[in-house]
């Protein structure tokens, strides 16, 4: 049975057609046939190929990649798909298909029952298309006068491109949609899988430069403390003095360390949060469902993250101006 987002409670089942779903399939057409009088097609999608009942019925005879989806025990929604050496010889693309690829399929018809709309069944049935052309171009074509908004954007989500080549009437013109060759659903797992250790490796090695941090720090300041103290009572104030300028040093050079590894870490975090990302992507358009929420414009550094590095950027500053300050106060010493 079927699984996808957004889908109703019930289940539905992609199938192959047969001969006895072709009078569904003839009614879901006429729903979605442009007429002269519907003002909603261009939002809602429609179909312009008027096709009859024995043109759908040769299609099937013919062997054509043709499935049905049936939901609430009737057939909801189709799609009609040929493989490059199916195509008929009067269709406007064919030329154009074969002068860029050998082997490629050409989506011809898709359409879901208006009752049963904005219910995912067509991105389910590209998701099922998907898994069966893994690693071929697809092509489809959508009518741009008059516009077929709703078609052009479901396809541009699912990875398909817009090309420059172009037929039809002024009336009826149409634009070619093409997707790319996309790798094999099980290799995309396994590099979706790997993606997602690397990026995990990263953010643990940040945090373990940030625990690191923090425990030289604390260390540092009691040391600096405790050695401080006794330097005080028992050694002499230019000791003292050259003392504090020394730890103070120490302190500026690990934040400077510490800040640089961090900034850097959060970067490469980055990247591998981007490509882990990308990833999903490509795996959406397999299976017309992504698994990650962001996208990759969307990606921020963790502010969480950022905190260390301010914080070891203050305490670089502070330490550079405490041993400013001892190295001006030994000098004053020192000319006295």
């Amino acid at each position: 049975m079927g699984q996808f987002l957004n889908r109703p409670s019930n289940d539905f089942l992609i199938r192959r057609a047969t001969s006895r779903d072709v009078i569904s399939v003839c009614k879901i057409a006429e729903k979605r046939k442009r007429t002269s009088h519907r003002l909603d097609d261009s939002l809602s999608g429609f179909l312009i190929s008027d096709f009859s009942f024995d043109q759908y019925r040769a299609e099937l005879n013919n062997g054509v990649t043709f499935w049905v989806l049936s939901a609430s025990d009737q057939v909801v929604s189709f799609l009609i798909a040929y493989k490059c050496h199916e195509l008929h010889d009067d269709n406007p693309y064919k030329e154009y298909m074969d002068s860029l690829y050998s082997d490629y399929w050409y989506v011809f018809q898709i359409a879901t029952d208006p009752e049963f709309a904005s219910r995912g069944y067509g991105r389910a049935l590209y998701a099922h298309f998907f898994t069966v052309t893994a690693g071929l171009p697809i092509f489809a074509s959508v009518v741009t006068e008059p516009p077929n908004y709703r078609s052009y954007h479901m396809h541009m989500s699912l990875g398909f491109n817009s090309t420059e080549f172009q037929v039809g009437s002024v009336s009826q013109q149409r634009i070619l949609l093409f997707r790319p060759a996309v790798p094999d659903l099980d290799e995309l797992k396994e590099q979706y899988s790997i993606a997602k250790d690397l990026y995990v490796h990263e953010d643990n090695l940040n945090w373990t430069k940030i625990a690191t941090f923090f425990s030289v720090t604390a260390i540092f300041i009691a040391s600096f403390g405790f050695t401080d103290w006794n330097a005080k009572l028992f050694g002499t104030v230019h000791a003292w003095l050259i003392h504090s300028t020394l730890v103070n040093i120490a302190i500026c050079i690990m934040s400077l360390v510490f800040g640089v590894s961090l900034r850097s870490g959060v970067h490469y975090m980055n990247i591998r949060k981007r490509s882990f990302i990308e990833i999903d992507q490509q795996l959406s358009r397999v299976t017309a469902n992504r698994i990650v929420t962001p996208a990759p414009s969307a990606l921020t550094t963790l502010s969480i993250i950022q905190l260390p590095i301010t914080i070891a950027k203050v305490t670089g500053g502070l330490a550079v101006i405490s041993a400013v300050s001892a190295l001006a106060e030994a000098a004053m010493q020192l000319t006295k």
